[in-house]
């Protein structure tokens, strides 16, 4: 005797469409080859836990979903699958060559729970979740059974089970996805097999990340590589946007993120990054025209006729001024500078009338340097500014 013949025909819809075409290519068959007219067909995607526990073998299983109206009936056999680490002892069931072997049968379904057995291991609670799909009989349906639809928007529902015509043909609309279809009924070998429908273009609802449109993300991304704009212009939106005026802290839940770049190459960049302790701001001045970074570099130390400036931008520059008043001294020395080296230099000039005094600076130290003056008086008023980082 002939098996079902079963040769799934997965085609896309129109180019807007949301949902695949299934249907059957040639035709459900009977023992003898030949068409079935009138047979059922089920289509079903396995139904998600929420809890699990087992009390001397027998498995209570809470579902995300009533598992009534998605099918399952006591007395058939589930597949499950998906628990992980200390609770894999859940796991039972193969599908192979349309058939569950090794499944676990259902004793009772409630509208929350499905409650199977027996399994045999130890008394336990899950920590991890799974899965359970069920294969049912000549007379009942696998499950849980999908939405099936009639057409490629996915806007009509039709009945699931369905069932095949005359000529032993069938065919559905539904949301791109992993299933499982099964044929059972008067005259065949109930059998399950796994299929796949695949993402149709536009399909924003069932197919994730799309090219050419718009996308809605609804769970954190992770672009390990960045992001690359082509052509155009480039906007990224952070949601939810304040409705009244705020800020955003990088690493805040708003803006989770370390550092910001912005550039047109990994080379031709620049970089934000917040290492302060505290709060601090900076501030646009209110003028018109470019505003633009100061960039202070260091020439480096040379020696010889000439000297090329080395022109090393200096990161995180520092800028001091301050006044000194003598008071009798020749010198002061200026401590508690901000400086994290000696590489700095100062400047400095006599505002005391006549200017006749030479200010000068010595023993730099990361933090503190001394100014004196000469050719002038003990009672001057010097000013300085001081250039590091």
């Amino acid at each position: 005797m002939k098996r079902l013949l079963a040769l799934i025909l997965l085609t896309a819809t129109a180019a807007f469409g949301q949902g695949g075409r299934l249907t059957q290519d040639p035709w459900v068959s009977n023992r003898l080859g030949n068409p079935a007219a009138g047979v059922t067909v089920s289509v079903c995607a396995p139904l998600a836990t929420t809890a699990a526990s087992l009390a001397s073998t027998i498995a209570t299983f809470t579902m995300a979903s009533n598992p009534v109206t998605a099918g399952f009936k006591s007395g058939m056999n589930l597949q499950i699958a998906g628990f992980t680490g200390g609770d894999t002892f859940f796991n039972a069931g193969i599908l192979a060559n349309g058939f569950l072997t090794g499944g676990v049968p259902i004793i009772l379904v409630t509208a929350t729970q499905v409650i199977a057995g027996p399994i045999a291991h130890a008394d336990g609670t899950a920590g991890t979740n799974g899965t359970l799909l069920q294969m049912g009989n000549s007379t009942t349906s696998c499950a849980g059974l999908s939405a099936l639809y009639s057409d490629s928007l996915l806007s009509v529902t039709t009945p699931n089970p369905l069932t095949t015509d005359g000529l032993g043909n069938y065919g559905t609309y539904i949301a791109p996805g992993i299933y499982y279809t099964q044929w059972y009924g008067s005259g065949i070998t109930t059998t399950m097999r796994p299929m796949a429908v695949a993402c149709v273009p536009l399909n924003s609802a069932n197919c994730g990340a799309l090219l050419g449109t718009a996308n809605n993300w609804t769970a954190l991304q992770n672009f390990s590589v960045g992001f690359t704009v082509t052509a155009g212009t480039a906007t990224f939106a952070i949601a939810p946007t304040p409705t009244t005026a705020s800020s955003a802290p990088l690493g805040s839940p708003l803006l989770p993120w370390s550092g910001v770049d912005f550039g047109q190459a990994a080379n031709q960049y620049t970089q934000l990054t917040s290492l302060a302790t505290v709060a601090r701001g900076v501030a646009i001045p209110d003028a018109t025209g470019t505003v633009s970074l100061v960039v202070v570099e260091y020439c480096g130390a040379t020696s010889g006729a000439g000297q090329p400036c080395a022109k090393t931008v200096q990161t995180l520059p520092i800028i001091i001024w301050g006044d000194v008043l003598l008071n009798g001294a020749v010198s002061q020395s200026i401590t508690t500078l901000p400086f994290t080296d000696a590489l700095y230099s100062c400047t400095g000039s006599d505002l005391t009338t006549p200017t006749t005094g030479i200010v000068s600076f010595t023993t730099y130290a990361s933090a503190s340097v001394t100014i004196l003056e000469t050719s002038g008086t003990n009672a001057d008023h010097l000013r300085y500014v001081c250039v590091g980082h």
